[in-house]
C-alpha cells in the first residue's frame, strides 16, 4: 500500500482552510505557498494529489446527491417499507466502500471511528429488523381481514341460500380454515 498522505496528518483546520482555498478558486501554486507560510512543509505535488482526491470525493458527493434527488422524483408511488429497504442497501453500500477504501490507501479507522461504523451497522440492522417485523405485521392484519370478510360472505351467502348451522360450520372449517367449538 503507498502511504498515506502527508496532508493527511495534518490538523483538522489545516485541512479545512485548504478546502477553503480550493472553493474560493485557489491554485495548487497559491495554496502550497499559504501552508509553507503557515509552517506546513508540503510540495506541491502533495498538494495536488490531495485536492485530486478531495475532488474526487465532492464529486461522488454531488453523483449521490443528484442519485438522491433522481430516485426521489421516483420514490413518490413507493411504501415506506421499499423506500426504507433501498435506502438500508444503499447505507450497507456506502458503508463497504468506506471499509474496503479507494483501492490505494489502506483504511485506518481510530476507536471512535471504528464505534460509529459499528453503530451504523447496528442502526442499520435493527432497522431492516424493524421493517421486515412490520411487513409481517402487515400481512397477518391483512390476512385476518381477508378471512373476517370471506367469513361474513359465506355467513351471508348461506343464510341467504337457507343453509343449516352445520353446513355453515362445515364451510367455515373447510374452505376457509376456521375451527368452530360445538
Amino acid at each position: 500500500m503507498p502511504p498515506r498522505s502527508k496532508i493527511s496528518t495534518f490538523p483538522d483546520e489545516i485541512k479545512e482552510l485548504i478546502q477553503e482555498l480550493l472553493r474560493n478558486g485557489k491554485s495548487i501554486n497559491s495554496i502550497t505557498e499559504k501552508l509553507r507560510e503557515l509552517d506546513y512543509d508540503v510540495s506541491k505535488s502533495s498538494v495536488g494529489r490531495y485536492t485530486k482526491k478531495l475532488s474526487e470525493v465532492i464529486g461522488r458527493y454531488k453523483e449521490i446527491h443528484q442519485f438522491a434527488a433522481a430516485m426521489g422524483s421516483r420514490l413518490e408511488d413507493q411504501s415506506s417499507g421499499e423506500i426504507a429497504r433501498m435506502n438500508a442497501q444503499l447505507l450497507q453500500g456506502s458503508l463497504f466502500k468506506i471499509m474496503m477504501g479507494d483501492g490505494e490507501n489502506e483504511v485506518t479507522l481510530d476507536a471512535k471511528e471504528a464505534m460509529q461504523l459499528a453503530s451504523s451497522l447496528e442502526k442499520l440492522s435493527k432497522a431492516q429488523k424493524l421493517d421486515a417485523d412490520r411487513e409481517l405485521k402487515i400481512r397477518e392484519e391483512v390476512r385476518k381481514e381477508a378471512l373476517k370478510e370471506a367469513t361474513e360472505i359465506v355467513e351471508t351467502t348461506v343464510k341467504e341460500k337457507g343453509l343449516s348451522a352445520d353446513m355453515v360450520k362445515e364451510l367455515k372449517e373447510k374452505f376457509l380454515g376456521v375451527k368452530l367449538d360445538d
